[in-house]
């Protein structure tokens, strides 16, 4: 199972593939109707809402909502992507975190500079934050961001890195280098790509060949 939030983009879905696009409005409809049901919600932190009842959240990511709707206990496996800065204020929300169970958490880091050691020198933090918004701003002009949506996914490194950095303390797995960004996974190479991933975060660590399709799989997949 995959636990993907919907982005709630006001200026629309990026593309015919951008699947996990929700209209502006969905928020206010689930709040009227969650409000007609008796559900409250709580609010732990301004980028975050969360109604426990209905298992569902809605967290703002640079200045954008989003909606995620969690599985309820028992589900078994699933595997999904979380802005990180709130990724760590739903750990510290009880309820959230109970329902995220067991956890196994990877963090492909696009830089050859380390994100979980912390730094020596002020200047070694600040060649890691431009190689990362550097890199970053690549890969999304690579796979068809505006330069304006480019910059603002690259400016947003400097609030996400504390919180790459304080889930690495967690135990977060790190991928220093990671070869294949997300405009590799488009067009005629999409599967020998996911393929290759898959290979490559397996053979570093085995445990979450749980959480991957295999090979066989991808190339089953539509």
């Amino acid at each position: 199972m995959r636990i993907e939030p919907y982005r709630l983009r006001p200026n629309g879905p990026r593309g015919k593939e951008d699947v996990l696009y929700g209209h502006p409005s969905l928020r206010d409809q689930l709040h009227q109707a969650f409000h007609r049901l008796g559900l409250a919600p709580s609010y732990p932190t301004p980028g975050i809402e969360w109604f426990p009842q209905a298992m569902t959240l809605f967290i703002k990511v640079r200045s954008e909502w989003q909606l995620l709707f969690l599985p309820p206990s028992g589900f078994g496996l699933a595997k999904g992507e979380i802005y990180a800065p709130r990724f760590i204020e739903l750990l510290s929300i009880p309820t959230v975190r109970q329902a995220f169970g067991e956890l196994e958490t990877v963090i492909l880091n696009p830089s050859d500079l380390p994100i979980g050691r912390e730094p020596g020198t002020q200047q070694e933090e600040v060649d890691l934050l431009n190689d990362l918004s550097r890199k970053t701003k690549e890969n999304c002009l690579r796979r068809g961001d505006t330069e304006e949506q480019a910059e603002k996914r690259a400016a947003s490194v400097n609030e996400e890195l504390p919180a790459w950095r304080e889930a690495t303390r967690m135990g977060a797995k790190e991928f220093q280098s990671w070869p294949f960004p997300e405009y590799e996974y488009s067009g005629d190479k999409e599967k020998q790509a996911l393929a290759q991933a898959h290979d490559t975060i397996v053979e570093r660590w085995p445990e979450l060949s749980l959480f991957l399709s295999s090979p066989p799989q991808l190339a089953d997949e539509p």
